[in-house]
């Protein structure tokens, strides 16, 4: 395997450096001196360091994988951004191609005796990395993918009988979800569940709105948090989310923003649809409570869906409905609509976020928005010296963006399901934008129509 892989010739009296992102020589990492014959791919003449923070930008896949698996320099953001965004560079079948050529190539001392290389435990730390975290996404149940992954093991047995126990060892426990992290969901750590506010409407049309607010709320947040914890990194990748057949490639994140865009619908139809002025100003102020407790839940998705439809134009221009709420509820909507600022990016809904104590629902389209930027910003690749370099400096933003994502999964809600309510939040029609427009009108017409 190792001969489909040329590595590049390297004078020996020749120290690598680093070249900074606009092109300036910087020193490399210290290296501690070794006994070992200096490898071919050590040279890293590619490798473009950041001055900010002293990561990786650019290089090739085997630089990038050379300085993942250094015994000198060690990154563990690295592993997850390589990890997690290797998808839209390379595959896994190039990256076990290069392990092995890590893994196999020995040093000799100055005696001429052979050494085995101490970056050899690097690349199984590497793949137990890559195991521990990222099994269930691929491997599990991908025959080529774990026939590859047995091919290596098998080649790490015959160089080094105890490594490739430590790998046996490392699936094994994956398989059986002990060091799976992902799928270890925990609940707030609230003793008991408060008991779900059950009194139903007592109207006759059973509108959903007509349910206890604060339950409205928390089933919200239940079921808010469903959707955003599912989402797998992998659907955050390549605008998956906007690309035809998304309904496959990003399931995850369509469900909840169709379901956001079906609150959001909600609350509009719900308004416009009370002939009675009186009415319409009730429901809307029950929405800016549903809002507020969603605010108290940290439930920021749902936040953003109700104030959604309520700042939306067909709500917004009913000049007389907003006029005979109380003071209290329009107070309520001037807080509740500063986390729905825009300035200074999102800064509001942002701090909002970073503040809380879990569980919490973050608003998905502010992660939607970064990570398109991030893909729109700067290209996959750029080319130097007629070599492609991988931007890692990209990928490592789409990590980070990730670990951002992956921080608000794993703690849920201490709340008890109400069926009956959770039903109908599930499966809310689709309302027509148009048609609620024009009731709007019906309600409320222009001054010039009166």
């Amino acid at each position: 395997m190792g001969g489909r892989i040329e590595a590049e010739e390297e004078d020996d009296n020749q120290s690598p450096s680093r070249a900074s992102s606009d092109g300036e020589q910087t020193s490399a990492p210290s290296t501690p001196q070794s006994v070992l014959t200096p490898r071919t791919e050590d040279r890293h003449e590619h490798l473009v360091w950041s001055k900010k923070d002293g990561g990786v930008e650019y290089g090739t896949l085997a630089e990038i994988i050379d300085m993942m698996t250094s015994d000198h320099y060690f990154d563990n953001q690295m592993l997850h951004a390589f990890f997690t965004t290797y998808r839209t560079f390379t595959d896994l079948e190039k990256i076990f191609v290069l392990f092995e050529i890590r893994f196999v190539t020995n040093g000799t001392s100055e005696n001429g005796e052979k050494l085995v290389d101490p970056r050899r435990a690097r690349v199984v730390s590497a793949l137990r990395y890559w195991l521990e975290n990222y099994y269930w996404f691929d491997f599990d149940g991908k025959v080529k993918a774990m026939r590859a992954l047995k091919e290596f093991i098998n080649k790490v047995k015959e160089h080094d009988e105890k490594l490739g126990e430590v790998l046996m060892r490392t699936l094994s426990k994956v398989k059986s979800n002990s060091l799976t992290a992902v799928l270890n969901l925990v609940h707030s750590p609230s003793a008991t569940k408060p008991p779900p506010v059950l009194r139903r409407p007592k109207s006759k049309d059973n509108k959903i709105i007509r349910f206890p607010k604060l339950e409205i709320s928390r089933q919200l947040a239940l079921l808010n948090f469903t959707f955003f914890a599912a989402i797998d990194k992998s659907e955050c990748l390549n605008q998956s989310w906007v690309k035809e057949m998304r309904a496959l490639k990003a399931p995850n994140i369509h469900r909840a923003t169709q379901h956001f865009n079906r609150i959001s619908a909600w609350v509009v139809y719900e308004i416009v649809s009370e002939l009675e002025l009186s009415a319409r100003a009730r429901i809307l102020s029950r929405f800016l409570n549903v809002a507020n407790f969603s605010l108290q839940l940290n439930d920021f998705n749902a936040v953003f869906s109700v104030m959604s439809g309520i700042n939306s134009a067909t709500i917004y221009r009913l000049k007389k409905t907003w006029e005979a709420i109380p003071r209290k509820h329009v107070e309520l909507y001037e807080k509740l609509n500063k986390y729905m600022s825009t300035d200074a990016d999102f800064k509001a809904m942002r701090t909002a976020v970073r503040t809380c104590e879990p569980p919490c629902v973050p608003f998905i389209g502010i992660y939607l928005t970064d990570l398109t930027f991030i893909q729109e910003e700067a290209p996959d690749f750029i080319m130097k010296d007629d070599v492609r370099l991988i931007n890692f400096a990209k990928c490592r933003k789409f990590a980070g963006v990730i670990r951002d994502i992956q921080t608000y999964q794993n703690i849920g809600y201490n709340l008890e399901q109400y069926d009956e309510l959770r039903n109908l939040l599930m499966n809310l029609p689709d309302y027509d934008d148009k048609e609620m427009y024009s009731m709007s009108l019906l309600r409320e017409p222009r001054a010039k129509q009166q």
